[in-house]
């Protein structure tokens, strides 16, 4: 059974690449290029002063800081702000970049195409980067601030504590909030629970509730196949496998199986299981996780 039509992969497709081709017509500002939706005559050496002054202002609140990604809460042009920078590191991943979309660019093409299928994503409100040569050295994708926390955390809080309905309602909803995504000819290829956010006042959830971020994970016009699917289950598996008995896992898959019959076959449940083992085990080495 396909998901989703040809026609179907092929508006999701041709919004993503209308939305690269505006964003190469940002505004220019000698190394510098981007644009600020709310008020499209800001220009991008004027964002990245506004951008540099956020950075740098102690009301900032810092959320996440490794060597290439960076992201806070901050005030910028007068806008309660996300904001996430990336910075490439060292000359292969630079070489990456040479005819590629920064990940800002790719993030905020991604973003409008989510908000005009009618998925659920925070609002874009800009992006810049900064060039060396050919290459976004470093560059920022700039969304509206959203109070909520990640599902991974809300799993945690309130997750045990929902009657039996209210999980087999959360399950259903997350079923839903993911196969949304492929009926409109979407693929997330980073889809953790640290990647969905849900309103943190949220008790019981609805479709409705989750979020996407990290967009730049995401490809449009895309129709996943088997492999696909499972890739997806298994980055939630992982990220779930600390707060959530095998039970509960085996029951959101059932909630899959009534679009996907095959994911509850025992090929499929062994291949997820194999793989979500040996993701975790190099996690494990890499000290990573959710």
């Amino acid at each position: 059974m396909r998901i989703c039509d040809e026609n179907t992969l092929l508006h999701a497709r041709r919004l993503y690449r209308t939305a690269l081709v505006d964003s190469r017509q940002a505004s220019p500002g000698g190394h510098t290029s981007g644009c600020w939706d709310p008020d499209p005559s800001v220009e991008s050496r004027q964002l990245l002063t506004a951008v540099t002054q956020a950075e740098n202002d102690p009301r900032s609140r810092l959320i996440k800081h490794d060597s290439r990604i960076r992201t806070m809460r901050a005030s910028l042009l007068n806008h309660d702000t996300f904001i996430k920078r990336y910075d490439l590191q060292g000359i292969l991943e630079k070489i990456k970049y040479v005819a590629r979309p920064s990940r800002a660019r790719r993030f905020w093409a991604a973003a409008r195409t989510f908000r005009q299928l009618g998925l659920a994503a925070a609002r874009p409100l800009g992006f810049l980067e900064m060039r060396s040569g050919t290459v976004a050295s470093r560059s920022y994708i700039i969304t509206a601030f959203i109070q909520a926390i990640n599902l991974y955390e809300w799993i945690r809080k309130y997750y045990a504590s929902l009657p039996d309905d209210g999980r087999r309602q959360t399950r259903a909803a997350l079923a839903d909030f993911l196969l949304a995504t492929y009926r409109m000819g979407v693929y997330h290829r980073d889809t953790k629970m640290t990647n969905i956010l849900v309103p943190d006042e949220a008790r019981s959830l609805e479709t409705r509730d989750f979020i996407w971020t990290d967009l730049e994970c995401v490809a449009c016009g895309f129709r996943p196949h088997r492999r696909d699917v499972i890739r997806n289950v298994v980055q939630l598996n992982g990220s779930a496998t600390e707060i959530l008995p095998p039970a509960e896992r085996q029951a959101f898959l059932n909630e899959l199986g009534a679009t996907f019959p095959w994911i509850t076959r025992p090929r499929a449940v062994n291949t997820i299981q194999r793989w979500t083992e040996r993701r975790l085990t190099r996690e494990k080495i890499l000290g990573c996780g959710p």
